[in-house]
């Protein structure tokens, strides 16, 4: 029964179904639609309530936001994709171009998230957070590039295992590394890896229950094309993302177990630029 019900927890603490995101953008405007669709499926477990299954969760969150950074660095030169197809405050940094580093740039952004799920034990939750990072190009225009981001979650699920409010709160620390290289100026190649550590704390009618900690790890490869003419930006990537957790119940005597997915991204991206630097 306990055991159920920290993987419960795990499931619970990160679904989210609807979203409000805010950020700041550099003065490049998207007119045209942005678009995505993520389809994903499990392997090396058999219960789809993993919590990596859900695209919500933080650390495949994570891996998106590397890959549309990458993509944005390597898919233009003169950036002007990239900031929208990111989303974030960038700002590019001065100094002489050499042939293995030029076009560093630092960038931040910030999201608010907020859902209610009408199921029974369904959650409602909201999560705060924010990434910074830095990249820049090196040999053979390859990006190279890193991210830390976290997150914070907090929920509430009425009349779960006894009458009462079992009340759910994560810290998510995210760190990200990416690289990706065009050719041609149409085909991007490239991967990630990040490492995640993430903790629960729950309580259920203001009684401690079930916490625990989690590591997370997570590499992923992907495959795309993009281009620009003119002002038009658009993109196509496919990534696949693998996803191992594992699980640390508290109080320490309680069994500890990992599971792990395979996720398939495909990441759709549309721009006009109606704003010229």
């Amino acid at each position: 029964m306990q055991d159920e019900l920290y993987k419960f927890l795990t499931r619970q603490s990160i679904i989210m179904k609807t979203k409000t995101l805010f950020y700041i953008s550099r003065v490049f405007v998207v007119l045209a639609a942005l678009f995505g669709v993520n389809s994903v499926y499990a392997s090396g477990q058999e219960s789809l309530e993993i919590s990596s299954f859900n695209p919500s969760f933080v650390p495949i969150q994570s891996q998106k936001s590397a890959i549309n950074f990458a993509v944005s660095k390597i898919s233009v030169r003169d950036g002007s994709l990239g900031s929208e197809m990111s989303g974030s405050a960038e700002a590019a940094m001065p100094g002489a171009k050499s042939e293995w580093y030029h076009s560093p740039a630092l960038f931040a952004d910030g999201t608010w998230t907020g859902s209610n799920d009408q199921r029974p034990t369904g959650i409602r939750n909201d999560r705060v957070g924010f990434q910074v990072g830095y990249d820049f190009l090196t040999w053979q225009d390859i990006v190279v590039g890193m991210m830390y981001g976290y997150s914070h979650d907090w929920g509430t699920v009425d009349d779960v295992f006894a009458p009462g409010t079992l009340d759910i709160e994560t810290d998510y620390h995210t760190f990200t590394l990416y690289t990706g290289k065009n050719f041609a100026d149409w085909v991007n190649i490239g991967g990630t890896l990040s490492a995640t550590y993430l903790e629960n704390e729950s309580d259920l009618g203001g009684l401690p229950i079930a916490s625990f900690d989690e590591w997370v790890l997570s590499p992923s490869a992907f495959v795309g094309v993009a281009h620009k003419w003119d002002k038009l930006g658009a993109s196509s990537t496919v990534s696949y993302v693998y996803t191992n957790e594992a699980i640390s119940p508290r109080p320490t005597n309680t069994t500890a177990y990992q599971q792990s997915t395979g996720s398939l991204l495909v990441l759709n991206k549309l721009s006009y630029d109606v704003m010229e630097k």
